[in-house]
């Protein structure tokens, strides 16, 4: 098994047990590694209004312009649903003075929280990579173009490549604690 692969995962796991806190137990944490979509399902004693608010509010306040980038918005069924994107920059350099190739890009990936009394789930899908690739060889950058990637069944990860999911998978894992964090911080306000 080659651990450099789950790398990105396992850096998912400790953003996610670095911010939540002893109250919430995850009941669930999935990863399909053959098409990088991840599910965590989370059991806290919040409500469904608590945990619902708290998402709009965390959402709102961390994702730039998060109204626009939102699908679908149901407080009944409790389910939120948006188009996010991760940042992305990686470079590779080649041997023998050979040129550095440096990508600078984004994910885009879909998200969806589901939202019950006492626990909520947070789920992406459909995560594509759009990224700008450059050779820069004795100091000349010469642009290569622009790359697009459907992540789905993608199996030939380089050390380079997986640029690509070191932020996708820490931006999810901020999602899921800024959920936790703010509905703490509700439950907690004396008003």
């Amino acid at each position: 098994m080659e651990v450099k692969k789950y790398l990105p995962i396992l850096f998912l796991f400790m953003s996610l047990a670095t911010f939540c806190f002893a109250q919430a137990k995850f009941e669930k944490v999935d990863c399909d590694t053959m098409n990088y979509c991840f599910t965590a399902i989370l059991s806290c004693p919040q409500s469904k209004d608590v945990l619902y608010r708290a998402s709009k509010e965390s959402l709102a306040t961390h994702i730039p312009s998060f109204q626009q980038k939102l699908q679908y918005d149901d407080k009944e069924t409790g389910t939120i649903k948006f188009r996010n994107s991760s940042y992305l920059h990686g470079t590779k350099t080649f041997p023998n003075n050979r040129p550095t190739i440096d990508m600078t890009g984004f994910v885009e990936y879909v998200v969806t929280i589901t939202i019950k009394d006492g626990k909520y789930r947070v789920k992406t899908e459909d995560p594509m990579a759009n990224w700008q690739e450059s050779f820069i060889f004795n100091g000349t950058k010469q642009d290569n173009g622009r790359k697009r990637l459907d992540l789905k069944g993608f199996t030939l990860w380089s050390d380079y490549d997986r640029k690509i999911l070191e932020s996708y998978s820490s931006d999810i894992g901020q999602i899921i604690a800024g959920i936790w964090t703010r509905a703490k911080e509700i439950e907690e306000d004396d008003f």
